[in-house]
């Protein structure tokens, strides 16, 4: 039988923060990018899970207009740039916020963070983040492991992934 709610995520959108033009190298229309796939992909009974990080500066602007636009339920996952309180969050729009959250799915036990989480005495099987970029910003902070499974917009054509495809991978 085929899912009816599809689990999509994305990571580090970084709306409204210019430098990810230069730091990153990200194209000058990249949040278009992002906000149309979203459209495109995303259905109504889907549920977005975005592993932090979703923009910097005009909060409200960006909150409102993104949770307004994009059509199904949304799980914000606090990065390090997302500041507000979980009130302000759930006040504009997003249906879920937390640091973490763990999901039997798949034949998996998926730990979605922003940041990577090691693996020692971990009670999951994957861990689906964000928090490195395309490029070594960030790396520095955190040594590799093979649990980890990292998500970058811009290593995914600005566009959400299906969850399934990532833990698939």
């Amino acid at each position: 039988m085929k899912e009816k709610t599809k689990y999509w995520v994305i990571a580090d959108t970084h709306f409204g923060h210019d430098k990810m033009l230069t730091l990153a190298g990200r194209p000058d229309n990249f949040e278009g990018k992002i906000i149309n796939s979203c459209i495109r992909l995303i259905k109504e009974t889907d549920v977005l899970i975005h592993l932090g990080d979703f923009c910097i500066g005009r909060d409200k602007f960006w909150n409102e207009w993104f949770t307004r636009n994009i059509k199904c339920k949304k799980w914000l996952i606090r990065g390090n740039h997302d500041r507000q309180t979980d009130t302000w969050y759930l006040n504009h729009g997003w249906d879920f916020v937390g640091d973490s959250v763990t999901l039997n799915r798949y034949g998996h036990t998926i730990l979605l963070t922003h940041k990577p989480v090691d693996s020692l005495d971990a009670e999951f099987g994957i861990n689906v983040h964000g928090h490195l970029h395309g490029d070594d910003h960030r790396h520095d902070d955190c040594d590799f492991d093979p649990y980890w499974n990292k998500l970058i917009a811009m290593e995914h054509e600005y566009r959400p992934f299906d969850l399934r495809k990532v833990v698939g991978r």
